[in-house]
C-alpha cells in the first residue's frame, strides 16, 4: 500500500507505504514450522519554505517475527521452540537551504533503535524450560551538518560534521 500526494497546494506533500508479508499463508500450506511474519512502512512529510529551502520529516518501522514451534532439529539440542522479535524505528527533520546556484547546507537531527527479543525453549510438562534469552537494544541519536561547493566542472567541495551519541543494552541468558 502506498500512497503521496500534496497536502498544501507548492508548500507541503507527504508519502506514506505499508508493507506486509503474505508468506505465512504459503509456508503453512506448504506444513513447514518456520513461518516469518515481517511488515515495514515509512512516511515522509516535505515543507518547502520557499524555493530554496525545505524541511523534510522522515520515519521508518520495521518488524519482524518468527514462531517455531514442535520443530525437531538436531541442531536446536532439544530446545524445540523459538519466539523471535525484532523492531526498529528510525526517524529525523532535515533542513536543507540552496545558498547559491552552486551549493548547499543541510542539517539532520535524526535517531534509530533497534531492539532484538528472542527466546529459544523445550516444553517440559507444559512448562517453557528457557534456553536462550535475548533483549538486546541499540539507540541512536546524532546531529548531522553538509554544506555542498560546486568550485567548477572538476571539483566540489564537501564538509560537514556528525555528532552522534550512542545508547546499547545486551542482556542475553545462556541455559
Amino acid at each position: 500500500f502506498m500512497m503521496e500526494g500534496p497536502i498544501i497546494k507548492d508548500k507541503a506533500s507527504y508519502m506514506g507505504s505499508y508493507k506486509k508479508s503474505f508468506l505465512k499463508y504459503v509456508i503453512k500450506s506448504a506444513g513447514l514450522q518456520a513461518v516469518p511474519e515481517y511488515w515495514n512502512g515509512q512516511t515522509k512529510i516535505v515543507y518547502y519554505f520557499n524555493p530554496r529551502e525545505k524541511l523534510t520529516f522522515n520515519l521508518l518501522l520495521g518488524d519482524d517475527e518468527i514462531q517455531i514451534d514442535d520443530e525437531n532439529r538436531p541442531d536446536l539440542r532439544g530446545a524445540d521452540h523459538v519466539d523471535a522479535k525484532i523492531n526498529q524505528i528510525t526517524y529525523g527533520l532535515t533542513y536543507k537551504s540552496l545558498f547559491s546556484s552552486k551549493g548547499y547546507y543541510q542539517f539532520t537531527l535524526a535517531r534509530n533503535n533497534s531492539e532484538w527479543n528472542n527466546k529459544v525453549y523445550n516444553l517440559i510438562d507444559g512448562v517453557k524450560n528457557i534456553y536462550f534469552d535475548r533483549n538486546n537494544m541499540e539507540q541512536d541519536t546524532y546531529l548531522k551538518g553538509q554544506i555542498v561547493y560546486k568550485l567548477n566542472d572538476a571539483f566540489t567541495l564537501n564538509t560537514g560534521f556528525n555528532i552522534k551519541e550512542g545508547r546499547y543494552s545486551l542482556n542475553e541468558q545462556f541455559d
